[in-house]
């Protein structure tokens, strides 16, 4: 996505039309894969919807997709998709409340978007709302990919080939560390004798000569403010337990060379004190937060304890053992061991 001078807000492509696979908004097979690799993290979504529809839910009656274009934002007429959405499917199931779940930056969508509905909608419409990792305060991963840009761990391709395309994406930008959570001073990228923080954000755009990336990032923070409460009943789960970077550590060819890294707490792409920035909401709306030890960003909803709490959060019957767990199990209890498989 290209954006011009004084245009850093609206991004364009001329001439160049996107639209979600053969207009599948609202059906789940929009949400199913973002690229035809064979690998989990293109297809988050898959394992919840096989589960989900194993217990009767239905495609495009009970259970919908709403895919958004993480290049560009803001979007109102995606606001204005998913209203006209989640009316139709509280209207389909005979005026049932619906429940959103997103994950990763869908919860900042999802959050954004309740927070600009009225109040009365909320109530008529909405159950609740499920985020899985989200980043409310940003992620110093979103930094690295600005940076020298990030292969979001898909072999075969280099963070070098896709940076400037990164680059171009708004999330990318939105997402750098907020104030919000991290210390005004604490450091984040060290090039030798230089250090760089939240507050030398915009020297550190100047020096990667990047500064239309900075003017970017000012405009869509001073238009989406997405940190408050959504205002409904949420359930806010995250994975733990995974080595998080937490500093970047140039020592030679700044800023697209291969850097060390400081790991830190987390679910392996956003930090932990990211994910638990909503444990701070200050609400009259019922806010359950629960962590998932060892569990990580990209495949947290192929975690069966994960799975199991939504299901529970939904009303299902939790997942049961296959042959093999319950075979691992039962040496266990016998045995009195724990036997790694």
């Amino acid at each position: 996505m290209y954006f011009s001078n004084g245009n850093f807000v609206k991004g364009v492509n001329d001439k160049v039309e996107t639209r979600v696979l053969q207009d599948s908004f609202g059906s789940v097979k929009s949400i199913l894969k973002f690229c035809n690799l064979p690998f989990k993290q293109v297809g988050l979504f898959n394992n919840l919807v096989r589960k989900l529809t194993k217990h009767g839910y239905v495609d495009n009656y009970n259970l919908r997709g709403a895919p958004y274009d993480f290049r560009n934002l803001p979007d109102n007429k995606y606001y204005e998709k998913l209203k006209i959405l989640i009316e139709q499917t509280y209207q389909i199931n005979r005026n049932k409340k619906v429940v959103i779940l997103s994950h990763s930056f869908g919860g900042i969508v999802c959050n954004i978007f309740l927070n600009k509905m009225a109040k009365n909608w909320r109530s008529k419409y909405i159950k609740s709302l499920i985020t899985f990792g989200t980043p409310w305060g940003g992620t110093l991963k979103s930094l690295n990919m600005i940076l020298r840009g990030d292969n979001l761990n898909i072999p075969l391709i280099k963070a070098q080939d896709i940076y400037l395309q990164q680059r171009s994406m708004q999330v990318a930008l939105y997402l750098l560390p907020n104030e919000i959570v991290w210390s005004r001073d604490q450091d984040l990228v060290v090039n030798k004798n230089v250090t760089y923080a939240i507050k030398d954000l915009e020297k550190l755009f100047i020096d990667t000569k990047y500064y239309e990336g900075f003017l970017r990032y000012a405009s869509i923070l001073n238009i989406m403010k997405p940190r408050q409460t959504p205002n409904v009943k949420t359930y806010c789960i995250h994975g733990s337990g995974k080595p998080t970077m937490s500093k970047i550590i140039y020592k030679k060819k700044f800023p697209l060379g291969l850097p060390e890294y400081i790991y830190g707490n987390g679910d392996g792409s956003v930090n932990l004190k990211s994910l638990a920035y909503c444990k701070e909401w200050k609400t009259k709306y019922k806010v359950i937060y629960k962590v998932f030890k060892n569990t990580e960003h990209t495949n947290g909803l192929y975690n069966k304890s994960v799975m199991n709490y939504i299901h529970e959060i939904l009303d299902l019957p939790k997942i049961k053992k296959t042959r093999y767990e319950k075979l691992i199990h039962n040496i266990q209890k016998f045995c009195n061991v724990t036997v790694l498989g």
